[in-house]
């Protein structure tokens, strides 16, 4: 199973650092970072900015980041039920529950703060090739920047997947994806530094969460120390006394 994970792990580095290469670079508007007064849209703006490798990363996490979402819980079951391992069920019980804890906790905050996104405060233009706000009435979508909804669930997944995996292989991989996943949104355009800070403590604290409650939160069926018979202890009574 390591070996498989430190595979898929390091073919994903490779397409995070050599992906998109022949892609020009997005129409970024006049990069006046310096001008703005507060530090969250100055740094944002500066990233948005930011020159090679940040497009070619950007470009590549983001295309990758939903199939990962929605494929890394399905896998990680898949695997379990090929195995039938007891460990590598509730390391997919666990995964998933991260994944989908940190993201209700998001989305609920998400409709409480309301903040419009960078290119809906008029200082970027949206470069994940959906509309722009321009000549329209901005959406509940346009005001939903904090936090990252991305940046949230790579951080748990990637938390979560290493917390159950404590190798060096699966951790800095893991480390490498969903930073470059974060950092996409900003130089997306679709969010601010804050934006991914607050998801990816999200989504690091919900995994750290439920890997410290263990078993306490994860099914009897999925308990990797149920049903382990413990060694029989054995009495000998020495007879040449």
């Amino acid at each position: 199973m390591r070996r498989r994970c430190a595979g898929c792990w390091v073919t994903l580095v490779l397409l995070l650092t050599v992906g998109g290469q022949g892609e020009a670079q997005a129409q970024a508007p006049a990069c006046t970072a310096s001008d703005l007064s507060h530090w969250d849209a100055r740094t944002s703006v500066a990233l948005y900015c930011a020159g090679s490798p940040l497009p070619e990363l950007s470009s590549v996490a983001d295309r990758i980041a939903l199939p990962l979402f929605l494929g890394g819980p399905v896998a990680a079951g898949g695997y379990a039920l090929s195995t039938q391992s007891q460990s590598d069920f509730a390391n997919a019980y666990r995964l998933g529950l991260s994944m989908t804890g940190a993201y209700a906790v998001t989305y609920t905050l998400k409709r409480i703060i309301r903040r419009p996104r960078p290119y809906a405060a008029g200082l970027v233009t949206r470069r994940d090739g959906l509309a722009d706000t321009k000549s329209r009435a901005l959406t509940l979508d346009d005001r939903t920047a904090m936090p990252s909804g991305h940046a949230t669930l790579a951080a748990a997944m990637a938390t979560s997947w290493s917390l159950s995996h404590p190798r060096w292989y699966v951790i800095a991989p893991a480390a490498v994806w969903a930073t470059s996943t974060s950092l996409s949104r900003v130089h997306l355009g679709v969010h601010y530094v804050s934006d991914v800070a607050v998801g990816t403590a999200i989504g690091s604290g919900m995994a750290v969460l439920i890997h410290l409650l263990g078993d306490a939160i994860t099914p009897t069926v999925f308990d990797p120390h149920e049903g382990v018979d413990m060694p029989a202890v054995q009495v000998t009574v020495p007879l040449n006394y």
